[in-house]
């Protein structure tokens, strides 16, 4: 099936690959399944956008109707439940003001990493503030 971007790309080629990149892997096959079965349905193809929002996959279309709408409402349900960056078995982590799909090893994983990076952000002020003084 041939898929556009809507006005969010002025009607460029979107391809699978492009649609999956705009979340993490971990929902890869998530969308897979849903472009089929919105073909299935008789979606036309055209993409307006897809992201994520509050830990939940979000896949706008242009032209839809109930069955299309409804299916795309399973994908996001079923993204709640699936880690965003591996595809395991996941919950919405709201930890970081972002709210992300995780299973309990990412959430571990981009616990340590949140705290590695604001450390580090500690570290440049306080030297910042140490070559102010001097």
């Amino acid at each position: 099936m041939k898929m556009t971007w809507g006005w969010y790309r002025n009607g460029a080629e979107a391809t699978l690959a492009d649609i999956q990149s705009q979340v993490g892997k971990g929902w890869g096959d998530i969308l897979e399944r849903l472009v089929i079965d919105l073909a299935n349905l008789g979606w036309n193809g055209e993409v307006m956008q897809v992201k994520e929002k509050f830990g939940v996959l979000c896949f706008y279309v242009g032209a839809s109707n109930a069955a299309i709408r409804n299916r795309i409402d399973q994908a996001g349900e079923e993204s709640a439940i699936t880690c965003e960056w591996c595809g395991q078995l996941g919950s919405v982590d709201e930890r970081y003001h972002w709210m992300l799909t995780l299973c309990p090893q990412c959430s571990e994983k981009r616990r340590v990493d949140t705290e590695l990076r604001e450390a580090k952000a500690l570290e440049r002020l306080a030297e910042q503030g140490t070559k102010s003084t001097a």
